[in-house]
């Protein structure tokens, strides 16, 4: 997807893509890292602090999201395989909290997301 080194994805089109519901592979993480240091002259450059992905640039946004989209990954698989006694008001705001920033972080989750549906559990049961 990332294979160009003509031009280089900015930060906020990687967001786009994440809130449109792109799920980034670490491939792709790979390929835009190895794009922006092409495309910034630092792909041969000795590593150090200022080497490798610029902070809030392209590729770090997307390794960002990619952490973010498996973490998020991670606990919902944990929490479908919970009984609904089992899930806590914690729980469902880690959840929201990591669909949110899976999608790019600038985008709350939908109704009928799946944060949504553990926090109705939750305030059901806890109400």
């Amino acid at each position: 997807m990332f294979r160009t080194k003509d031009r280089v994805p900015s930060a906020h089109e990687i967001k786009d893509l994440a809130a449109a519901g792109h799920k980034f592979t670490a491939e792709e993480v790979r390929d835009l890292t190895a794009c922006e240091q092409a495309v910034s002259g630092l792909g041969n450059a000795i590593p150090d602090e200022t080497t490798g992905p610029r902070r809030h640039g392209p590729a770090a946004t997307a390794q960002s999201i990619y952490d973010a989209q498996q973490n998020y990954a991670d606990l919902a698989e944990k929490l479908v395989g919970k009984p609904e006694n089992e899930i806590s008001r914690h729980d469902a705001k880690l959840l929201h909290s990591l669909e949110a920033r899976a999608s790019g972080g600038d985008v709350q989750p939908p109704k009928g997301s799946l944060s949504s549906q553990a926090q109705k559990i939750v305030d059901k049961r806890d109400d």
